[in-house]
């Protein structure tokens, strides 16, 4: 059985090694090697074939003790005894003897020497063992020195521990241990703890869906280094990343790719030094509902990004062009177009520059019976806009509004015109004044509403309540105005008892009534109360069961009052009010109606009687009536009546002590058609009124009243109906002053009116002229007055092509109004202008057609300044261009334009001009082939960034990055040759870094070389694993002067001979 070990570590430049082999073949061979941490190295070799038996021990400077023995082999018993003679070179100890024996064989052993120098003796015990696990053990005694160590070895060549120690001087102890996983990928550690050094490190290699690789090292407690690797590959998607760290550098990186060309991709890649520097590259490509693709470029010197979007169909699509550079600030561009459900278009341009920043956009939407339409534009937050807005679905509902540069006005009106639910709200806003208003009233639940008005004067609200029925009800009341000002209100009845409360800023009054009783025998009380301890109140009896019988007595602060009554049902009645200590007024009347009435009543008071008597004929209408008071003051009336058939006659005569009354009427005809006269005397003076009326045919009718100051004189003729109708009025006074008034009015074909006022100090005439229906008309309205002053105003309005005018002029101002709209909602045009004196206009116009090249336009004039965008998009998803621009003055204009292809290739372009010096023009563009890819950003900050690409596979490919001279460089190239190689590298203006990998051979016999570099340092691992041999060994380089690491952990060959009998 003959084999070879060896161990070897390499620190700080030295070597410290063991050596040791083995032979057996006719004679026995063991030859022992040790370059030692502290000492200098050893050398053991023994020699036997059974006559000449040596054994020598060399160190130092050639320092040797040598021995020769003899021995007795026991094939039976396993064992081996004899004794020596030996020789070294220390003085006083130039010669000795000893002993020696060995039992058992080479898996299980036990060895013990014994010399003896001058009286003096030295033992050493050694022992080893495979059974169950590989193990030894040493021991030397002495009188100079003593050291015992022991080491142990479990497991299989596929996984293993290995532990040792040796104790030397007086407590000093080295320990060393290893541990070997090859099961599951590859798992090895080691432990080096001394008094004078402690070291120990990992590696790992694992397998599976995600491959990793893990290496460390530690040195005094402190990390020398740490490096991991990881790789995950599916069909669509690959993560790859690496870090690798030490105290001096420290450096890592990642990779990301998922999905695919045609379903959508993204990539990321990173790299990272010193811990704070990172640069970054992120993008991504969708094709899913359109096209869009993002990148994003972060660096410690300068951060890059931006986009292009495309989606929707050809009747629904949004694009997005944005470019992002420093912090915050961004170019975008958004335009967005749809037609259903609505008609819109809109384009907005947002930058962090000065005057830089826009829109416009116009919508329309819905039927003619609820639709909005909305115009507007702004640039640098002046916005011009206007908005209509109309629905008479549910209610009706109007809004209007504009805001200009100049002014800002804006008005709404609202209600859902249910009377059982009523809402309604109403608002005007001009410029910084608003005025609002809202209505509700509700009669589902009882009664309810509320109402507030809003000025900028003053805000005042309102509302109230009312539930139940009159006989059983709660209510309230509230109106405010003012800050704190209100006015509330409380009232409630139930079961004959009511209650009321008002609070004012000023006063607060309450109410009380309380009844008992029916209502034809009852009791009531009723109070009312204002400030502290001030009170009125009422009490009221009643007795109606055989006539009446009531007494009401009033309270007040000041007085205190009682009324009484009494009918007993033969037409007879007395009362009497009285206040004050015997202070009363009596009334008695009484009645007789069996041939019409007869009646007398007296009222006698503290400071006259009064008396009057009346007599009326049921038959006749004759009446006759007498009042008297004081003596011998009586006044009277006489009525005296004749009627038969269609004629009518009354005549009264009126006598008082200070002037006669006398009154004549006559009446013939019947009430369709009649004439009557009025007269009346009043002492000498005459009024005397004549009246006419005809309605049987047509209309006619007149009036004449005079009197001793003035004749008035009125007259109506009409002839038609309401749909066709003319009449004359005309009103008269003194002698030549008259009002003249005609209407004429045609409803057979549209509607045609006139009216005409003709008076002593103005004449004045109106026409109104409409034509049509409401689809298709024409109006006319002029109003005059005086010689030469005239108001004219004309509207037309057709839906088929949708048009419209509207004019008005009068004596101080023209205004005019026209819109058109042409065309489908694929392909139409729209102009409109609103014009003020000879050379103030505005005028809005746009456009837009839907065909192979989708394309509109828009544009505001107006006297101050002009306002036009123009936009265009030619082509299908997978090629297409788009260009637009922005105007205002006849030299500024922004100009937006981009295109993209996708065939075989990927490849798109955008572009903003300005008129702005500072902000010229912006480029950006992007290609993508499947094997190169290519993007570039121009903007007038910076100088041209761009960047380019190569793609073999996922393993294959390199970037270049160039911001004006600097350049920036990326590459990845993996080859697969019993194994797999990687190398890594990346270049910039003051770096380079690069990272290779080579890992060659199968299963657990591999070479694995791992080396980084950064600048001129360069960092290395290289591990080797021999399956066949049982061998490993790492070695780590770096270009740090005492962190060079080498470290052979086993080397065996063993041959399997005959065993020795």
């Amino acid at each position: 059985m003959d084999f070879k070990t060896n161990a070897e570590f390499t620190m700080d430049g030295e070597n410290y090694s063991t050596d040791l082999e083995f032979a057996f073949n006719n004679a026995l061979t063991l030859i022992y090697n040790i370059k030692p941490v502290i000492y200098k190295p050893v050398s053991v070799t023994v020699r036997a074939d059974g006559e000449t038996n040596t054994a020598s021990v060399t160190w130092g400077d050639n320092k040797t003790i040598t021995t020769r023995f003899n021995y007795n082999l026991n094939a039976s018993s396993k064992s081996l005894t004899g004794d020596a003679s030996f020789t070294t070179p220390f003085e006083g100890y130039e010669s000795g003897e000893g002993t020696f024996s060995f039992t058992g064989n080479m898996e299980s052993w036990r060895h013990n020497m014994q010399a003896t120098f001058k009286g003096e003796t030295a033992r050493l015990e050694a022992g080893f063992t495979t059974f169950g696990q590989i193990k030894g053990d040493m021991k030397l005694q002495s009188p100079w020195y003593n050291a015992d160590g022991s080491f142990d070895h479990t497991g299989n060549m596929e996984n293993f521990n290995c532990n040792a120690q040796l104790t030397y001087a007086q407590g000093k102890t080295i320990r060393a241990s290893t541990k070997w996983d090859m099961r599951s990928g590859v798992h090895a550690e080691f432990d080096l703890n001394a008094p004078f050094k402690r070291m120990d490190g990992k590696f790992r290699y694992q397998e599976g869906n995600t491959k990793t690789v893990t290496s460390e090292m530690n040195m005094d407690g402190e990390q020398i280094y740490t490096a991991e690797a990881s790789m995950l590959q599916t069909q669509s998607n690959i993560n790859m990343d690496f870090s690798f760290a030490c105290p001096v550098k420290s450096f890592s990186g990642k990779y990301t790719h998922t999905g695919t060309m045609r379903t959508g991709c993204t990539a990321t890649a990173e790299f990272t030094w010193d811990r704070t520097n990172k640069m970054s590259a992120d993008w991504n490509v969708s094709l899913v509902n359109g096209f869009a693709t993002e990148f994003d470029i972060k660096s410690p010197w300068k951060n890059f990004s931006g986009e292009v979007k495309h989606h929707g169909t050809m009747d629904n699509f949004e694009n997005t062009l944005s470019a992002t550079y420093e912090t915050g600030k961004t170019v975008k561009l958004v335009t967005e177009f749809t037609m259903s459900p609505d008609f819109m278009v809109k384009t907005t341009l947002t930058s962090p520059f000065e005057n830089g920043n826009g829109n416009i956009m116009y919508r329309h939407s819905g039927t003619m019976d609820n639709f909005s339409c909305r115009l507007e534009g702004a640039w640098e937050g002046t916005p011009v806009t206007g908005n209509l807005r109309w629905n008479m679905l549910s209610g009706y509902e109007l809004s209007v509004d504009a805001n200009t540069p100049w002014k800002r006005f804006d008005g709404t009106f609202k209600t859902n015109a249910n009377v059982a639910d009523l809402s309604s709200e109403a608002s005007f806003n001009w410029g910084t004044e608003n005025f609002a208003s809202t209505l509700k009233y509700n009669t589902r639940t009882g009664y309810s509403g509320e109402a507030t008005v809003d000025t900028p004067w003053r805000k005042m609200s309102s509302n109230f309540k009312f539930a139940g029925e009159l006989t059983n009800f709660e209510s309230d009341a509230f109106v405010s105005w003012e800050t704190g000002k209100s006015i509330t209100a409380e009232a409630s009845y139930r079961n004959r008892i009511a209650s009321a409360k008002v609070n004012t800023p000023w006063r607060n009054m309450s109410a009380n009534y309380r009844s008992t009783g029916p209502i034809e025998n009852f009791d009531s009380t009723t109070d009312f109360s204002w400030e502290t301890g001030k009170t009125i109140t009422l009490e009221a009896k009643s007795d109606t069961r055989n006539g009446l019988d009531t007494e009401w007595k009033l309270i007040t602060p000041w007085r205190t009052m009682c009324i009484s009554a009494m009918y007993d049902m033969t037409y007879k009645v007395a009362g009497e009010l009285s206040w004050e200590t015997g202070k009363s007024i009596t009334l008695e009347a009484h009645a007789d109606v069996a041939s019409g009435l007869e009646a007398d009543v007296k009222l006698v008071t503290p400071w006259r009687t009064m008396a009057a008597d009346a007599k009326f004929n049921k038959d006749t209408y004759n009446t006759n009536a007498n009042a008297s008071w004081e003596a011998g003051k009586t006044v009277g009336i006489d009525i005296t009546n004749t009627m038969r058939d269609e004629h009518y006659e009354t005549s009264a005569r009126f006598t008082s002590p200070w002037k006669n009354l006398n009154a004549d009427v006559t009446f013939d005809g019947v009430p369709m058609k009649f004439r009557s006269t009025q007269e009346f005397v009043v002492g000498d003076k005459t009024i005397k009124m004549e009246s006419a009326l005809n309605m049987v045919d047509a209309m006619s009718a007149e009036s004449r009243l005079e009197t001793p100051w003035r004749t008035v004189s009125f007259k109506v003729d009409q002839s038609g109906d309401m749909t066709n109708f003319n009449g004359d009025y005309e009103v008269s006074w003194e002698t030549g002053k008259k009002i003249a008034s005609t209407v004429m009015l045609n409803r057979e074909n549209g509607w045609i009116s006139k009216v005409t006022v003709d008076s002593p100090w103005r004449q004045m005439e109106t026409n109104a002229r409409f034509t049509g229906e409401m689809t298709k008309f024409n109006s006319e309205f002029d109003f005059s007055w005086e010689t030469g002053k005239k108001m004219t105003t004309t509207a037309t309005f057709d839906m088929n092509p949708l048009k419209g005018s509207w004019t008005y002029k009068c004596t101080t101002y023209d205004f005019s109004a026209e819109f058109q709209h042409t065309g489908e909602m694929t392909d139409f045009n729209n102009s409109a202008f609103f014009q003020w004196e000879p050379t103030k206009k505005v005028e809005v116009a746009s456009s837009f057609k839907l065909a192979e090249t989708i394309q509109g336009s828009a544009s505001y004039k107006c006297p101050q300044y002009d306002l036009g965008a123009q936009f265009q998009h030619a082509g299908e998803m997978t090629d297409f261009t788009n260009s637009a621009y922005f105007q205002w003055e006849p030299t500024k204009k922004i100009e937006l334009a981009s295109n993209f292809k996708m065939a075989d290739n990927i490849e798109g372009r955008a572009s903003i001009k300005t008129p702005f010096p500072e902000h010229r023009e912006f480029a950006a563009s992007f290609e993508h082939t499947p094997t190169s890819g290519e993007m570039s950003l121009t903007t007038p900050y910076t100088e041209e960034l761009k960047a380019e690409y190569t793609y073999t596979d996922y393993y294959n490919f390199n970037s270049k990055l160039t911001h004006g001279t600097r350049v920036y460089t990326s590459e990845a190239v993996t080859t697969w040759n019993n194994g797999v190689q990687t190398t890594l590298k990346y270049t910039s203006p003051e770096h380079t870094m690069s990272l290779d990998i080579d890992h060659q051979g199968e299963g657990f016999t591999f070479k694995n070389s791992v080396e980084a570099k950064y600048d001129s340092q360069t960092y290395k691992l290289v591990s080797d694993s021999d399956m066949d041999t049982h061998t490993y060994s790492q070695t780590l380089e770096t270009p740090h002067q005492g962190f060079e690491v080498s470290i052979h952990v086993l080397s065996a060959n063993v041959q399997h001979l005959s065993r020795y009998a």
